[in-house]
């Protein structure tokens, strides 16, 4: 199956929920437990896709392993509706916050100048797309995804952060994703 695994996925969101408090830690945020549920569940659009249009979620998921393309990227191309979108849509259903809302929508995109989002929720989508490249990088579970990433200097400055502190930022991303993945096998 091109599609690894639910379990590479839910690694990979874990990893982004992460690498999303690490950040907001890092920037100051005041609420890093929000940026890591919004990292959690910044991919949850997938699912829906999954569930609705199997056949066309397959498709974008081969596309972008074929051309080394995000999975958005394989989804314009083929013109499927946005997983940012359909996650937005199940987490209005699901009545979560707006700024959750907001974080799943629009982690594809650089909201900088958009005056129809409040800056404070600017901030948590700059941390959910920063972290998202950043685990996509480091290669961390799978989430259709095969663009090998791309950790943009804009997001670093919107961010105020200096992309020389990548390196700190993954270290501290691995040490701490050990420790959540060790807790939810025990848990299991």
């Amino acid at each position: 199956m091109l599609f690894r695994s639910l379990q590479e996925f839910w690694k990979h969101a874990l990893a982004t929920a992460v690498t999303s408090d690490v950040i907001a830690r890092q920037t100051g945020l005041a609420k890093p437990e929000e940026c890591f549920t919004c990292g959690l569940l910044h991919d949850i659009g997938k699912i829906v896709l999954l569930k609705i249009a199997p056949e066309e979620f397959l498709s974008a998921v081969e596309l972008a392993e074929k051309e080394k393309i995000s999975f958005a990227e394989a989804e314009r191309r083929l013109e499927i509706p946005p997983h940012g979108y359909l996650g937005e849509y199940i987490a209005e259903k699901w009545r979560l916050p707006m700024v959750i809302r907001v974080a799943i929508r629009y982690h594809h995109t650089d909201v900088s100048g958009m005056n129809t989002i409040l800056e404070s929720m600017k901030k948590v989508v700059h941390t959910v797309s920063l972290a998202n490249q950043l685990v996509v990088m480091e290669n961390i579970g799978y989430s259709g995804d095969a663009s090998g990433g791309f950790a943009s200097p804009a997001l670093f400055e919107h961010l105020g952060l200096a992309p020389s502190s990548l390196n700190s930022i993954v270290e501290r991303v691995k040490k701490d994703f050990d420790n959540a993945s060790s807790f939810l096998r025990s848990a299991a």
